[in-house]
């Protein structure tokens, strides 16, 4: 299993932090912390960075947004959504509520799903 590289993308300091916390049980590590969108994605295109956490509700751009952009010019950074509320996907994609129970548990099987797979995907 690779150790992965993780940008983590909210406007609020504690998700950062909450999601920090969850990842080096994964054996991943934080490389960097943001709350700006295009300071994301330039990281994402620097590369570095295997996945990226980044919250939907950004300003400026939101985390969809910016995935649709890394999709497009097919960098090779796989999205985990963080989204509040009941939708298990945003526009087709993963997106977690940090705040429901259990969070921490389904964060780290992702990773853990991310890690053992040789292409990033998270097998469904």
């Amino acid at each position: 299993m690779r150790s992965l590289r993780a940008l983590v993308v909210s406007k609020g300091r504690g998700t950062r932090a909450h999601v920090g916390s969850v990842l080096p049980g994964t054996g991943s590590t934080v490389v960097r912390e943001s709350d700006d969108a295009f300071d994301a994605l330039r990281e994402c295109f620097e590369g570095g960075t295997d996945v990226a956490v980044v919250e939907d509700s950004l300003p400026r751009l939101n985390g969809s947004a910016m995935a649709g952009i890394l999709e497009e010019f097919r960098a090779p950074v796989t999205v985990v959504l963080l989204h509040s509320g009941e939708h298990a996907s945003v526009d087709g994609r993963l997106a977690l509520d940090p705040s429901r129970e259990g969070f921490e548990v389904i964060l780290t099987n992702v990773f853990t799903a991310l890690a053992e797979s040789p292409r990033g995907v998270v097998p469904c």
